[in-house]
């Protein structure tokens, strides 16, 4: 679905020859600082008179519109275009009008495929429960379910690859391995007071719910790890994670203890190695940026991503870390951004990267490294292992600094936007104490020759 706003401030110039002069576009691989500068140009009474964006911009934000126009209602999966749910549309279509703003927003919606009729003839039935499957006759639209059935459902159909299948799993079997690895019912196990229990037995189908519930103690049974120790069922309830996956990255960084990285960038590289090694931990905790891997790379969506594929982003990682701008990261991809085709010369890979690999996977890869390095107790005595650094991995990387004392330093002087131009402040040794106004003047020249 494409989503279209138009501003109440320039509604009175639809229909002029300039009407669309300044249009801004909002999607999910936008960088946040351009998603940012988008609504704040919408929102200005001169500037953007449109925005035209993906269902992203209809989680919430407070753009208030005159008219919303929703090209479709179908989004791209990974199987083709699905149906939107009654509540996503009506989420959509709120961008239009606004409490305080407006008091009446107008709607424009465009089925897919559209429906075709003859004014003068009676709508048809096939039209009339499409129209119905679009727009519910209220704002009532949520049927109210049991998130667990969807589980059950899938494991039935014998996909146990979805993430949702695998997280609720582990969850399941951490706690069951917590409580002694138990058959017999307990309050959290016994699955006959669930609310899908109720709803089955409102459908008389309580057999078909056994068998589901039987086949979901199967896989629970399956996936109980050995071993367990209380720092790592806890991470591995909170994470959703499998506990045997946690447990290997724990005997990993226990037996390089001696040996483990003493910089940011090391600790990168200790990573992306782990991951082209590791193809559990590279299923669990990228299969759903696979697609954008294979795109910072170049390489075509359907291969997947393979061992020794992970590596090759290190160059770029180094240019994100080190302060370069967009284009060099870029570069290090293997991207062209001084070709003559536009969509080279936006960075596509180097926006993937920053928009989808390093926020979404990458930061919280990171952060779960350092969470079982802090459960290691033999992490803490050891005298070549610096703590500090690596509580920090986590936020450095995804702030792009390459040492703990770059990211104090940002967030000290809030003032200073730039990532370019913190790393240049901090580099060129200028003191905490240093005004304002010295700060600002250099943030200007940085920002002029390096973006």
């Amino acid at each position: 679905m494409q989503i279209t706003i138009i501003s109440p401030l320039k509604v009175r110039s639809i229909g002029a020859t300039n009407c669309w002069g300044r249009v801004s576009r909002h999607n999910s691989s936008m960088l946040r600082l351009e998603r940012d500068l988008c609504e704040g140009m919408f929102r200005r009474s001169d500037g953007a008179q449109a925005i035209v964006a993906t269902p992203t911009l209809a989680q919430g934000l407070n753009l208030p519109a005159h008219l919303a126009i929703l090209a479709g209602d179908k989004r791209a999966d990974a199987d083709g275009r699905e149906d939107l749910k009654a509540h996503e549309l009506l989420n959509a279509a709120a961008r239009a009008g606004r409490a305080g703003h407006l008091a009446n927003g107008l709607v424009l919606l465009i089925p897919d495929p559209i429906i075709h009729f003859d004014k003068p003839n009676t709508l048809s039935g096939a039209t009339v429960k499409k129209l119905r499957s679009i727009l519910p006759e209220d704002d009532h639209c949520v049927l109210v379910s049991d998130p667990l059935e969807v589980v059950l459902d899938r494991l039935m159909e014998g996909d146990h690859t979805d993430p949702d299948v695998q997280y609720t799993v582990n969850r399941f079997a951490v706690l069951r391995e917590v409580e002694g690895g138990t058959e017999e019912p307990t309050h959290l196990f016994d699955l006959t007071k669930s609310f899908g229990s109720y709803l089955a037995h409102k459908r008389k189908a309580e057999q078909v719910f056994t068998q589901k519930v039987a086949t979901f103690k199967t896989a629970i049974n399956a996936a109980m790890p050995g071993a367990l120790d209380s720092a790592t069922a806890v991470l591995a309830t909170q994470s959703g994670l499998s506990a045997q996956l946690l447990m290997d990255l724990r005997d990993r960084l226990r037996d390089q203890l001696d040996a483990l990285p003493t910089s940011i960038l090391a600790w990168l590289e200790w990573t992306l190695s782990w991951l082209d090694q590791d193809e559990n931990a590279r299923e669990a905790l990228f299969g759903d940026v696979e697609s954008d891997i294979s795109a910072m790379l170049g390489k075509p969506t359907k291969e997947g991503v393979n061992s020794g594929d992970f590596i090759k982003l290190l160059p770029a990682l180094k240019a994100w870390i080190a302060g370069k701008t967009i284009r060099e990261i870029e570069i290090a991809l293997g991207g062209t951004p001084d070709a003559a085709s536009e969509r080279q010369r936006i960075c596509p890979r180097a926006q993937e990267l920053l928009g989808a690999l390093i926020p979404r996977g990458l930061s919280f890869t990171l952060g779960l490294i350092s969470k079982v390095m802090k459960d290691l107790e033999a992490g803490h005595t050891h005298p070549d292992v610096n703590m500090h650094l690596i509580e920090t991995l986590a936020a450095a990387v995804r702030k792009g600094y390459d040492t703990p004392e770059k990211l104090t330093y940002a967030s000290q002087h809030k003032s200073i936007l730039s990532r370019v131009s913190n790393a240049c402040c901090c580099c060129s040794g200028l003191a905490l104490s240093r005004s304002r106004p010295q700060l600002l003047e250099l943030r200007t020249s940085v920002l002029i020759s390096f973006c």
